[in-house]
Order: C-alpha cells, then sequence, then structure tokens
C-alpha cells in the first residue's frame, strides 16, 4: 500500500523477451515516449468505463476523469516522493477533484462542533469498478500498442539517421 492508505497498482508485462529486446535496441528517450505512448493508448477504454459509471448528477467528476502523464500541483503534494529515475508512469483517475475521493468511497457519519450531524454521504465507487473489468484488456492492449509503437518509432529513428547521413 502506498503512503497515506492509498492502493497503488503495478502492472507488469513479463515474458515478452522479444518485446524488451526490440526496445532496447531504441535510444533511451525514444524508448520511454513508446512506452508512454501505449499506456495512455491503454489504460483509455478503463477511463472511458469509469465516465460511464459517474453517477449524471456528478458531472463536472465525470469530465475530469482522464488517463495523464503528469498531476496536478495538490495531486504531487499528496502523493510526495517523486517519480524513480527510468520509470515510465501513467496516471488514471479523476484530476484534480475535491469530490472525486468522497463519490467513490463515501464518508461516514459527519458532526459538527455544535452536535448537529450532516449525515453520511454513501458510496458510489466508478474507478475501482472501470478498473476491475478493463485491467487485463489494457495489459493485453497495452502489449499490442506497444509493438505498433516499438515499430513506428524504429521508423522514425531510420529515417532521421538517413537525413543525417545525406547531409
Amino acid at each position: 500500500m502506498a503512503r497515506g492508505g492509498r492502493r497503488t497498482f503495478r502492472m507488469e508485462l513479463k515474458g515478452a523477451k522479444e518485446l524488451e529486446a526490440a526496445l532496447l535496441e531504441l535510444p533511451k528517450r525514444v524508448r520511454k515516449a513508446a512506452i508512454r505512448r501505449a499506456l495512455l493508448k491503454a489504460a483509455a477504454p478503463i477511463a472511458a468505463d469509469a465516465k460511464g459509471r459517474v453517477r449524471v448528477r456528478q458531472g463536472d467528476l465525470q469530465r475530469r476523469i482522464q488517463v495523464a502523464t503528469t498531476l496536478s500541483r495538490r495531486q504531487r503534494r499528496s502523493r510526495g516522493a517523486g517519480v524513480q529515475k527510468g520509470v515510465v508512469e501513467v496516471f488514471l483517475g479523476a484530476g484534480p477533484s475535491r469530490e472525486a475521493h468522497l463519490v467513490e468511497f463515501g464518508t461516514g457519519q459527519r458532526r459538527h462542533k455544535d452536535g448537529s450531524s450532516t449525515g453520511a454521504a454513501r458510496a458510489f465507487p466508478f474507478m475501482r469498478p472501470a478498473w476491475e473489468a478493463g485491467k487485463m484488456r489494457a495489459l493485453e492492449e497495452f502489449g499490442r500498442m506497444l509493438w505498433l509503437e516499438i515499430e513506428a518509432a524504429a521508423k522514425r529513428v531510420a529515417a532521421r539517421a538517413l537525413r543525417a547521413a545525406k547531409q
């Protein structure tokens, strides 16, 4: 579990020696960009599913669900330590939103100092069901998209080398 009781999900693509070998043939910068693009494309269906699971009354929340390579300032502050060097991360969830966690997990009974109560809010999960329904498909899609990205990146690197050789 991550700091603060939040869960982090880690996906590893195992048994793909050919994929790894093809990636290692690319320059590091190009390799990371290819991985990032493949992750963004693979996570998009989960984000679309999560948007469909948000109750209509939370329309603003629905609009904020995204797949991104960076976090908002507020999200970075609550996350703590930075990213490890050489790691490619993509974030899937509600962007800068104050109510996303309240909708996803609900709240307990809330009381004011004067003793009055505002009641509890029921949980209406949207991210966890979308993740559970799509994580395996996303992993398969990531592998497929990564092959396509590697092929496209290799063509770009070869074309760039050809242009440099002509000059």
